[in-house]
Formats: structure tokens, sequence, C-alpha cells
């Protein structure tokens, strides 16, 4: 998966396999961490990676709305969200994603001009760092204890 912010920030997300790079071009860093079956719960990436699977993570419930989906973690705790917001686009698709986060906070995620079953060259997924890029190296995605860490919004 490759996350290309457009707002706020020119960060990219590269997730392969089990390795995430987070490339930040105004700081001209990039943190590469792998991922554990704590930081999968903490850092909702299986809706995106595998949603035929959610229901041995989530309850699933209908929403307010008649294309809406909440989610509640069967397991809460260590930082998963709270509950997980759904909206699917006419076919199916997820279009937009709220996370209600411990503490209050919530991140909001559209998704616009999505396409399916498009031929993607392999080594799109692959991170390249620019030159004069600081590589850093990270064990996990969980923050150290008595730290917290924001959403994307």
């Amino acid at each position: 998966m490759r996350w290309d912010y457009t707002r706020g920030s020119a960060q990219q997300v590269y997730v392969n396999g089990r390795t995430v790079i987070v490339y930040v071009p105004e700081a001209s860093q990039a943190v590469e961490s792998t991922l554990s079956p704590a930081s999968d719960r903490q850092v909702p990436l299986q809706l995106l990676a595998d949603v035929t699977r959610i229901d041995h993570t989530y309850h699933v419930a209908a929403g307010a709305d008649p294309d809406e989906l909440v989610l509640t973690p069967k397991d809460p705790g260590g930082g998963a969200p709270e509950q997980v917001h759904l909206w699917l686009d006419p076919r199916g698709l997820i279009g937009r994603v709220r996370l209600l986060l411990p503490g209050g906070s919530r991140s909001d995620l559209t998704f616009t001009e999505v396409r399916t079953n498009v031929p993607i060259p392999p080594g799109r997924f692959d991170f390249t760092a620019p030159e004069g890029t600081h590589r850093i190296r990270a064990d996990s995605l969980l923050p150290a204890a008595g730290t917290s860490r924001g959403a994307p919004e």
C-alpha cells in the first residue's frame, strides 16, 4: 500500500509486507518500522488491507446512515481506536473512515478518485530515499511508554 498525503503535509507512507516507511520530505526524514500484531490494532491498516476479515477484529453494526458501518474493537485498549465508522461508496468500496480515538480525538479520512483493477508498476510501492534523506529505523510502530501518537486528519 502507498499513501500520499495531499493536504497539510507532503508525507508518504509505504507499506510493503510487514515493513512500513513514513517519509516526511519537509524534514528530509524517513522512518522505517515493522508492523507487529499490537501495532495492527493501533494503526487500523487491516481496514484497507483485508476488509474480508474485519469481523475477526471488530464487532460490526449498521450505522445511522444507510451506507455506514460502525466497528467496535473486540479487544479494546492498547491504543486501538474506540470506534471506527466506515462509509461505503455506491460500488461498495470504503469512501470515508472516521476513527474515534482514546482521549476524545478524531481522525477523518476521505478517499477520492479510487480506481480498481488498474495495472500498477511493481516499483510503485518501493521507497527510494532522495539524496540527503536521514533514515531512521524504529523497532515497531508502537509509541514508547508514556507517549502518545496522533493520527492523520
